[in-house]
């Protein structure tokens, strides 16, 4: 199948995502990051009312929808690759009885809540507000690749030594000094705000878009540098900006006639 934009490392695809994923080779994509529909019931439009795409599926009509392309993700990712699909609270726990299915219980990583700080709760509402999406985390194997991140604070912790002494832990009268560091790969993410709700400058007006900071933190986690990176519904194109900034090649593809103009452009602006 021919991309309808390819360069250097940027393939994108205007098409049925399951046409393209059945093309593809076995075990040939490292990270497979997709952002589907939630069965919300309604249509989307972007910022200035163009349409962008339906999420009318009933539970059932997603569930059936979605099975034949996790199938197919879980053919072509790679022994040493990670799949991770994002959802909230309306389908999550049906679809995980899914990937379940496909990937195997064991090969499952995971939850990552994703912490959305910046909605404004509605206290008429008859339940626990909503402020969370849920991100699965399914790999292949156990040989998956797996990188720790970490981020310094500029924090300078000063305590004593310690030291083992007949086999219990003691402080000695000997002091250390040593940056402090937060660890990022938490299966909580608190500090990447939606960027939908505010005047964020990475907004491209297309509902539903991610925040590419969010993205970067599941690539950096499961690759490496020129390792091959798809999202089978591109929506605004997060994960293709994420992959460029992390030079990871970058393997796109969304059926809608906005998606594809929105994904280009932005590709573009950041290979100038």
């Amino acid at each position: 199948m021919k991309p309808y934009f390819e360069k250097e490392n940027i393939k994108l695809y205007q098409c049925d995502n399951l046409e393209l994923l059945k093309e593809l080779p076995d075990n040939y994509i490292k990270v497979i990051y997709i952002d589907p529909p939630f069965s919300v019931g309604r249509d989307f439009k972007t910022k200035d009312g163009q349409f962008a795409f339906s999420d009318k599926y009933t539970l059932e009509e997603l569930i059936d929808y979605l099975r034949p392309r996790i199938e197919q993700i879980y053919r072509v990712l790679r022994e040493d690759g990670s799949f991770y699909i994002h959802g909230d609270n309306n389908y999550i726990h049906n679809l995980k009885v899914e990937c379940d299915k496909i990937f195997g219980f064991n090969n499952y990583k995971g939850d990552i809540i994703w912490y959305r700080y910046n909605k404004i709760p509605d206290k008429t509402k008859k339940l626990f507000f909503k402020m969370h999406d849920t991100i699965l985390h399914y790999t292949k194997s156990d040989t998956y690749t797996f990188n720790a991140i970490v981020e310094n604070t500029g924090e300078i912790i000063k305590r004593k030594k310690m030291k083992k002494n007949n086999g219990k832990i003691t402080t000695i009268n000997e002091y250390i000094e040593y940056e402090k560091q937060i660890l990022l790969t938490r299966s909580v993410i608190e500090n990447i705000p939606d960027i939908c709700i505010g005047n964020s400058k990475e907004i491209t007006g297309y509902p539903t878009q991610k925040p590419v900071k969010l993205i970067e933190r599941l690539i950096i986690a499961s690759s490496n540098e020129n390792d091959i990176i798809a999202d089978f519904f591109m929506g605004s194109c997060s994960t293709g900006e994420a992959s460029l900034k992390l030079n990871r090649k970058f393997i796109g593809c969304d059926i809608g006639d906005i998606a594809c103009k929105i994904s280009k452009e932005r590709l573009i602006k950041i290979l100038k």
